[in-house]
């Protein structure tokens, strides 16, 4: 098993049968430069958790993530390269960041966070894709995640990237007005992905 960054290998892969620079975006600007992944640490925490809450709103706690790194998932983050300014963000150089959890032929997205002032760049495609990649690397066949049902963009996102909803977990997630169903997506890693 590895948890060596995927860097900058999957930034022309095929977005939902055309290039990823044909899509259009809400914001007018895919960013395909400027940016790498590397591997979280225990030092990128605060920032981490920073991100967390402003996407968030019950987000992850410090100990889930220091939980992650210390059962050896794939924690990865998504920066601006140190002498860039792709966008003006308040988590400094971390633009999002992303958990998976490796099994005996399947991998599980725990977590996929991207800053809102990158939504809309491709960026949260290249974080998936970085993450996807890294569980086929690793002799994955399956990747799963749990997604909330009001998450529209987010369920999009998975889908336009060839996964399919299988499940529906009753009251997965906590919310504002009590419990919301947690929908359940897979993804086969058959040859022609990626």
């Amino acid at each position: 098993m590895t948890n060596e960054p995927v860097n900058q290998l999957l930034v022309n892969l095929p977005y939902g049968g055309c290039e990823l620079s044909e899509v259009s975006t809400a914001r007018g600007k895919l960013i395909d430069s400027g940016f790498r992944f590397r591997n979280m640490r225990d030092a990128d925490l605060e920032s981490v958790l920073a991100v967390e809450k402003r996407c968030y709103e019950f987000p992850w706690t410090c100990r889930v993530f220091q939980d992650c790194l210390k059962a050896g998932y794939i924690c990865r983050l998504l920066e601006q390269e140190p002498d860039q300014q792709l966008v003006p963000s308040e988590s400094s150089k971390l633009l999002g960041h992303g958990i998976l959890m490796l099994g005996p032929g399947e991998a599980h997205i725990l977590n996929l966070c991207l800053v809102p002032e990158c939504r809309g760049t491709g960026l949260s495609v290249k974080l998936l894709r970085s993450l996807v990649e890294t569980a086929k690397s690793n002799q994955a066949k399956e990747v799963f995640l749990e997604v909330r049902e009001s998450n529209e963009a987010a369920r999009k996102l998975y889908e336009s990237n060839g996964f399919n909803q299988i499940a529906v977990r009753r009251d997965y997630y906590d919310a504002s007005d009590g419990r919301e169903d947690a929908w359940v997506y897979a993804l086969a890693l058959g040859d022609q992905y990626c």
